[in-house]
């Protein structure tokens, strides 16, 4: 199913499918979005094997939303710095599992800031466009053999879609130690349509029948359509699309902000004034009636943990078990007897864990939607399961606690 996100002046919708060809789906998205009101869209297409292109791709997807509300560095040093992350992310993680050798991904990211102003990011194959005036663009540039062919005028274009070698990248992420990124700055406009894809959709889908989906339909509508699109044309690899549609009405919301910002000043402050006031007439009220000395205490709310506490708490979980840490799983809130432990984390195995979705249940207790990748040796080879499983974490004493599964 589609995930939109809506926020005042942009609608986004997301569609991702396995194909008809491939039996495990390795790309990976995502939505994201700072505390300063920022919003990045990221798209990733895994490669490396059975395990290891999910696992590369929802790396990069994860550290990229964790580089964007994480730090007040300028746009597009994050998106720099996210992408060469991930990269080393990437390595190191396959370096301790040698399952996950070779593993690497593509990655397109566009984050969207004030003033009318975006950031495009991208490594290999995967691509951005915008629909602009009736007419597709293509924002950015494979970083493929026969796309550099067709630069250096030794392929036609028409050529290139047919080559043996079309396949093969010159950039990705956890190819090389040294990561060499594109990110370029875009002007951007109300009444624009971005599309980030995977080459499961710019591959088999003619340009031409791409700009007329995402032109002229509702997002979701649009994002269902290409994926239906690129499966008629027998799906052969996974396809994942991600439209952003930054509405003719209003503004972009970090825009539109700070434009009204001096026409409602006066407004907001005389609000300010009458709040205040209201509050110490109820806090007279309250200590002449309760016979107090004093203000009442208020209660202060723990903060909602950053996206980056979440993927630390479940790093830990992850490398806990791995090492079969029975102490430091019950730091975390895990209850979990060395039987117990050997029988769910047996030696060898390795767990994966990947975030699905989250929500703030409570001033200190959040909801968390987990896929839970399980490797281990077997008869046959390395055996590989999975489930979905939701759990409650509880922020105590500055870390997030394991508090219980949620139903």
């Amino acid at each position: 199913m589609p995930s939109p996100g809506a926020v005042v002046g942009m609608r986004t919708a997301s569609q991702s499918d396995v194909g008809r060809a491939r039996h495990e789906n390795q790309d990976a998205h995502g939505e994201f979005q700072s505390r300063t009101g920022e919003r990045l869209l990221v798209v990733a297409d895994g490669m490396g094997g059975h395990v290891g292109g999910a696992t590369a791709s929802r790396i990069c997807v994860e550290t990229l939303g964790a580089a964007l509300v994480d730090t007040d560095d300028a746009p597009d040093v994050r998106l720099r710095r996210g992408l060469a992350l991930a990269n080393e992310r990437i390595r190191e993680t396959a370096e301790r599992q040698p399952e996950l050798a070779g593993m690497g991904t593509t990655a397109v990211a566009l984050l969207f800031g004030a003033d009318a102003r975006a950031w495009l990011g991208w490594v290999g194959d995967s691509r951005a466009y915008r629909w602009r005036a009736g007419e597709l663009e293509a924002l950015s540039s494979d970083h493929s053999v026969v796309a550099e062919w067709v630069r250096a005028g030794i392929l036609r274009a028409d050529e290139a879609d047919k080559h043996p070698r079309r396949n093969e990248l010159l950039r990705a992420l956890g190819a090389n130690e040294q990561l060499e990124s594109e990110v370029t700055e875009l002007e951007v406009r109300a009444g624009d349509r971005f599309l980030l894809c995977t080459d499961g959709l710019s591959a088999v889908v003619p340009g031409a029948e791409i700009a007329a989906v995402v032109g002229f339909e509702e997002p979701e509508l649009a994002a269902k359509k290409l994926v239906a699109m690129a499966n008629e044309r027998g799906g052969p690899d996974n396809v994942t699309v991600v439209i952003a549609l930054l509405s003719a009405e209003t503004e972009p919301a970090v825009v539109a902000a700070r434009r009204a910002a001096p026409r409602h000043a006066l407004r907001a402050l005389f609000a300010v004034v009458g709040a205040v006031a209201l509050g110490l007439l109820g806090a007279i009220f309250y200590g002449l009636t309760r016979g107090g000395g004093g203000l009442p205490e208020v209660p202060v709310a723990p903060a909602a943990p950053s996206r980056a506490e979440v993927l630390r708490f479940l790093d830990d979980w992850s490398g806990a078990a791995n090492a079969q840490d029975a102490a430091r799983l019950r730091g975390l809130g895990f209850e979990l007897s060395p039987e117990q432990l050997e029988r769910d984390f047996p030696r060898g195995g390795k767990l994966e864990l990947a975030l699905l979705a989250e929500q703030a249940l409570a001033p200190d207790l959040f909801g968390l939607r987990l896929r839970l990748v399980y490797t281990h040796p077997g008869r046959g080879g390395v055996e590989r399961s999975e489930e979905q499983r939701a759990i409650l974490v509880r922020a105590e004493g500055g870390r997030l606690r394991y508090a219980g599964n949620w139903e």
